[in-house]
């Protein structure tokens, strides 16, 4: 691999500025001078990763030390150390914090430990520059996140969780050629990470790593991503794209026990292994001794890992919430999260279906979708978010993307295993004591108290109540049953359990199928079937007559019986602190003196039986004719093409309603007699339960709504075993055959709309 020393990266503009105006202003003590670049303000040095140059005229031996008076250590200088005149270059580290820092220099003699020099330093914070607040756009090594420590809860593969002190000294990095890169081999990647809770997309981000931790890693990324607004509604979708452009891959080509050895800085030594700080005067506790509250707080200053491998580049990230309360049609989250790329640079027409894409344009308006730029220059960066077309969007990907080539433009995209070291194995467990506190660490890390202590309010992504469902309820098929349930909790609808037929996960047996509802209207394309031997759990999704089933990768191929709903949400897990149990009552539907089952077939609920009031809608009475055979009633065709006939709420099916059936049927495989037998009684797969007129019958008629001269209905023969849309019989179309209840009386059945 290509040897790469560290200095270009955190040698920034400011090194450069400050060797062009270098005087010769000379501060004089008795033995030693030192003198500093014109305009070099040290009493409000840049909060950001930087260098400068300092001259120092001696006679003798020197050193330089510190006091960290307020907020840390603000550089250190190489070399520190020498023998008369020397040049000395002051490294400065980030400050990513909200206050400012203050150290004391001291130029020492080193024959006498008599100080000769005292230089109050004092470093601005992020709160004193508006251009650092935003971290993609800060200069310097912390950028870049190698040799720092990280903190695992915060952010994904993002320069704000990079932890402001460094582990890893790199004055001893550059000089034996310890950092390598693969060398520029520009890359595009792009991950989608999806939730229907943001407490699930947290899950699914913590996922792709292996920390061997108890807590939700990266779970910042959300927080920062949403507001509260976004992730307390119960009717939100999340999705975070990442497009990211790796220019190179930055390695530290060394082990805990070399970086321990070798390679750590003195401060993070001491601060790691709870060593008394020596200070010029006397020796002090350290700030973080093996106590819960010592070890608390050094997590928070060096992260939970440290950082030795880092994809740097650029990267788009796509923050994408849907208000799935108002999406029509085929829906999936990540194909959707997936359309919001568009315009970029990684083509992924390829991995969404057509008719998702056309849906996504649909639904477009009530999907939102935030562009974040991280790393480029800034000026490019600003030109995406605040592109006014999709071209002038594509123009500025192109060109911001070419300043990725600078190494100064560069920042942390991605994180990789192997790179990431725990913070407990850096411990020097030679050290009295040093195996206890080496496991302190690690309980700590690995346990689930870290997540309470450094995960805000904000964080915490369960709302509404969420109910749970011991035992999924079976269903029966007689005469009087129903083959929909709805659950409840207390009085509010939250769900609909429909036993219905889709031949693609069972062609002999209806299953069950758990939709959420929403705003009081079931939602179709967002149910859950629970799964069962042979299939894994699965969405389902019925976009009008159109079927889309998409199996959870991550289940288990088993018939699950415990279920969860909350919001839009049907899931077999929870991390709900605590569920309701759900109420569930069987769906039926109640007209005059009758009580009618239902069930769902495609996307439209059905009555499970034949219509047997003769009251409309408007008062209007339509006799009726009552078969020998009692399950069966029929009416005129003049009587069911009045628009009072069905009840409110209600519509008589089109002959395409039937139609569009059989075609389904037909489609997954079925044929004509396995058609028939589906519409057919008891046992009919379908749950539509078609009966005869009576007992010696071998063909029931049913009619449809279809107006014009040339009307149709829908005929199903029992002996023949076939069904088809067959012209209407029009002996009974008249006002006439009505009044005097004479002509073809047929069954009906309705939609409910």
């Amino acid at each position: 691999m290509k040897q790469f020393n560290y200095l270009p990266f955190i040698a920034l503009s400011m090194f450069v500025v400050g060797i062009s105006s270098c005087s010769d202003d000379v501060i004089s003590t008795d033995n030693i001078d030192y003198s500093l670049p014109q305009g070099t303000a040290i009493d409000a040095i840049e909060n950001y990763a930087h260098s400068f140059p300092m001259e120092i005229k001696a006679d003798g031996e020197w050193n330089i030390q510190y006091d960290y008076t307020k907020g840390g250590q603000i550089c250190y200088t190489v070399p520190d150390k020498g023998v008369g005149d020397a040049t000395v270059q002051v490294y400065v580290y980030d400050n990513g914090t909200e206050q400012r820092r203050e150290n004391i220099l001291y130029i020492v003699d080193s024959r006498t430990d008599e100080v000769k020099q005292e230089i109050t330093l004092i470093q601005k914070s992020l709160a004193d520059n508006d251009n650092n607040e935003i971290s993609e756009m800060v200069e310097g090594a912390r950028r870049l996140g190698i040799g720092y420590g990280y903190n695992t809860l915060g952010q994904f593969a993002d320069a704000n969780s990079v932890a402001t002190n460094a582990i890893v000294d790199y004055r001893y990095v550059n000089e034996d050629n310890k950092l390598t890169t693969s060398g520029v081999q520009v890359k595009y990647e792009s991950d989608t990470y999806t939730g229907s809770t943001a407490s699930e997309l947290s899950n699914k981000l913590s996922a792709s790593f292996n920390l061997e931790v108890k807590y939700c890693g990266f779970k910042g990324e959300v927080g920062a991503s949403f507001n509260m607004n976004d992730y307390s509604s119960n009717e939100t979708e999340y999705a975070i794209g990442y497009v990211d452009v790796a220019q190179q891959v930055l390695t530290l080509e060394m082990g805990a026990a070399d970086i321990i050895a070798n390679y750590m800085s003195d401060k993070a030594y001491n601060d790691l292994n709870g060593l008394e700080i020596v200070g010029r005067r006397k020796n002090v506790p350290s700030d973080y001794p093996s106590t819960y509250e010592g070890i608390q707080k050094l997590v928070k200053a060096y992260g939970t890992h440290l950082v030795t491998q880092a994809r740097v580049g650029g990267r788009l990230k796509y923050v994408t919430t849907i208000d799935v309360s108002k999406i029509e049609g085929e829906y999936d989250l990540e194909a959707f999260a997936k359309c919001s790329y568009k315009n970029s640079f990684v083509k992924v027409s390829g991995e969404v279906a057509d008719t998702l894409k056309q849906s996504y344009q649909q639904n477009a308006s009530h999907c939102k979708t935030t562009v974040l730029v991280q790393g480029g220059k800034s000026d490019k960066a600003m030109a995406i978010t605040t592109a006014k077309s999709d071209s002038d969007r594509e123009k500025a990907v192109q060109s911001w993307t070419s300043t990725l080539t600078d190494e100064a433009n560069q920042t942390i995209v991605g994180l990789t295993e192997n790179g990431l070291i725990p913070l407990w194995e850096l411990v020097d467990t030679t050290l009295p004591g040093g195996v206890e506190r080496r496991n302190m660490i690690k309980d700590y890390i690995q346990g689930t108290q870290i997540e309470n202590d450094y995960t805000t309010s904000g964080m915490n992504y369960i709302s509404g109540t969420t109910v749970h469902i011991d035992n999924v309820p079976s269903f029966e098929s007689n005469y009087g049953s129903t083959l929909i349930k709805d659950v409840y909790n207390g009085a509010q609808w939250v769900g609909r359990i429909c036993n219905e037929y889709i031949p693609l996960l069972d062609r002999k047996n209806r299953v069950s199928i758990i939709y959420p509802v929403l705003n009081n209207q079931p939602k179709y394309n967002m149910g859950i079937y629970l799964g069962d031997a042979t299939h894994k759990p699965a969405k389902v999704c019925w976009n009008g007559s159109k079927l889309s089933i998409t199996e959870l990768s991550d289940a288990a191929y088993k018939n699950n019986s415990k279920v969860y709903i909350r919001g839009k949400n049907v899931t077999l897990t929870t991390d709900a602190k605590s569920t309701v149990r759900a109420n569930i009552e069987d769906r039926k539907l109640t007209l005059g003196d009758w009580s009618y089952g239902l069930v769902k077939i495609m996307d439209k609920i059905w009555t499970k039986l034949n219509y047997r009031d003769q009251t409309g809608s408007d008062g209007t009475f339509y006799k009726g004719w009552w078969s020998d055979y009692s399950t069966s009633f029929g009416f005129t065709l003049y009587a069911v093409r009045q628009p009072s006939f069905p009840p409110i709420g209600c519509k008589v099916p089109k002959s395409s309603d039937y139609q569009n059936i059989i075609d389904y049927l037909v489609k997954n495989g079925l044929n004509g007699s396995e058609i028939s037998d589906a519409f057919i009684g008891n046992e009919g797969v379908l749950g539509y339960r078609a009966i005869r007129h009576d007992n010696g019958a071998d063909k029931v008629d049913y009619w449809t709504s279809d107006e014009g001269a040339d009307p149709m209905m829908v005929r199903v023969e029992t002996g023949k075993r076939t069904i088809a849309v067959i012209p209407a019989d029009k002996s009974s179309i008249d006002k006439k055959a009505q009044d005097k209840n004479i002509g073809a009386h047929n069954p009906v059945r309705f939609i409910l709309n």
